[in-house]
């Protein structure tokens, strides 16, 4: 790749929405530890290994050479409309940073069944820029209990460009090498406690609300804690009611004001099987809605998982993908001589929120294919439709009319693929309570809507 100019588009620009001037020479030379000139310090060994007997050039002179050693070889541009990268391709390397921002933090994923282990190539072009200002970097780990595995600080020359390219290229090296060696300590993942963790050291370095960054390379695929993806139909829950959740159980943290993007959401490798499309972009929104409801800012952005996952001896739960529509209804005739009851789950038939349309027709369209398929192959069936609703707010005069809509427009469906009318019957059931709702997952499987097949 080339070097990058200062004039290009930069992806945390865009990401954040925030007005992020190019760099510039002044905001390279700012130096977080005055104190400490001519000196690299690791906050984890404490020692120093720049080299402070060098030549000083003149100011003139470093301007001239820093925007070149800040914007390096390799670094190319992004631009992420919006804050979302096109899902077809992965964003580029992140060689922009805020002024304002005094602190970053990294969660890197050392769980079973994540993406590949150590920094994506993505953000080291963002890493020389942090190093090279001397801001604080911290990484902390995504596994069942995360943890600070990384503090890292350097204060390179900045009176001295050759000395300063030394310094960032041996700053880099040896976080690089701290991190290379981070392994996980626990079974399972709790993807928010990682991302609450990673908010508690910004602000305990200063560096709290607006002036903090947080980069996220874990999946998300949580079995522990507040946000367990792992737990039946979570997958499909609304992301309003994961973020009311979250607020609910005062579980935000320090994450207010932050800046927060997750890279690779849902991206998964051995033994954790791939999820849906309609999956990987519930688990984004849900996680997006939480932070934002926190008051945080957040962007999701695609990151393919290459190569295997980190070598543990810990294990993860998995997260069920979502079911072939060909496997929803029974396919032999000894199922069908008593009475047969399908639930689907939002997975397979969505609705838009508080309203009798499908929110995935395509996919609505492939469940209702079976079903009708099925009812002409068992010509003497009967099927009974009931529209189970959560117990949350509706506009609609009651649950049970919400339910009913649902359950006419999944018959209006069957009718147009050629089931006749007279083996079609429809109730509105609303909210049943199986089970009674007691967050974002039980409320998704309230929704839901029942197919009973009989013989008449």
């Amino acid at each position: 790749m080339g070097r990058v100019s200062a004039t290009d588009a930069p992806a945390v620009r865009t990401m954040f929405g925030l007005p992020l001037p190019n760099i510039v020479p002044a905001q390279i030379r700012v130096r977080a530890q005055p104190e400490g000139r001519g000196n690299a310090r690791s906050l984890v060994s404490g020692r120093t290994p720049m080299n402070s007997n060098r030549r000083y050039l003149t100011v003139a002179a470093l301007a001239a050479s820093a925007l070149s050693l800040a914007l390096l070889s390799g670094c190319g541009s992004s631009a992420a409309a919006g804050g979302q990268a096109s899902p077809a391709t992965s964003p580029g390397p992140l060689c922009e940073l805020d002024g304002k921002i005094r602190a970053v933090a990294f969660i890197l994923p050392v769980h079973q069944g994540a993406p590949a282990g150590g920094m994506p190539e993505q953000w080291q072009c963002l890493i020389r820029i942090a190093i090279g200002r001397g801001l604080p970097i911290s990484v902390i780990t995504a596994e069942g209990v995360p943890h600070v595995a990384v503090r890292f600080r350097a204060t390179p020359d900045t009176i001295n460009p050759e000395a300063y390219a030394d310094d960032l290229q041996n700053a880099e090296a040896d976080l690089l090498s701290r991190i290379a060696v981070v392994k996980a300590s626990s079974a399972g993942n709790d993807s928010w406690a990682a991302l609450l963790t990673a908010a508690d050291q910004l602000t305990s370095i200063g560096a709290g609300g607006a002036n903090g960054l947080i980069l996220s390379r874990d999946n998300l695929l949580s079995d522990s804690g507040l946000l367990r993806m792992t737990d039946t139909a979570m997958t499909s829950a609304f992301p309003a009611e994961v973020a009311d959740y979250v607020k609910q159980h005062s579980a935000c943290g320090r994450l207010k004001n932050l800046h927060v993007a997750l890279y690779g959401v849902a991206e998964a490798v051995a033994p954790q099987p791939q999820l849906s499309a309609r999956q990987r972009q519930a688990i984004a929104s849900q996680y997006l809605a939480a932070i934002r409801g926190c008051g945080g800012t957040a962007a999701s952005l695609p990151l393919p998982a290459n190569g295997p996952g980190p070598i543990t001896e810990f294990t993860t739960d998995r997260v069920t993908p979502d079911p072939s529509p060909t496997l929803l209804v029974p396919t032999t005739s000894t199922t069908v001589k008593a009475r047969t009851t399908v639930s689907l789950l939002e997975d397979s038939l969505a609705y838009t929120s508080d309203e009798d349309e499908f929110a995935a027709p395509a996919r609505a369209k492939q469940v209702i294919a079976a079903i009708a398929g099925h009812l002409r192959q068992h010509p003497d069936l009967h099927v009974t439709i009931r529209g189970r609703t959560s117990n949350g707010p509706t506009a609609w005069p009651s649950h049970e009319a919400l339910g009913l809509a649902r359950a006419e427009l999944c018959a209006a469906a069957l009718r147009g693929a050629g089931v006749a009318p007279a083996r079609i019957t429809t109730i509105g059931a609303g909210y049943l309570a199986k089970p009674p709702v007691t967050g974002p997952a039980t409320a998704a499987l309230n929704r839901a809507t029942d197919f009973s097949f009989e013989t008449r």
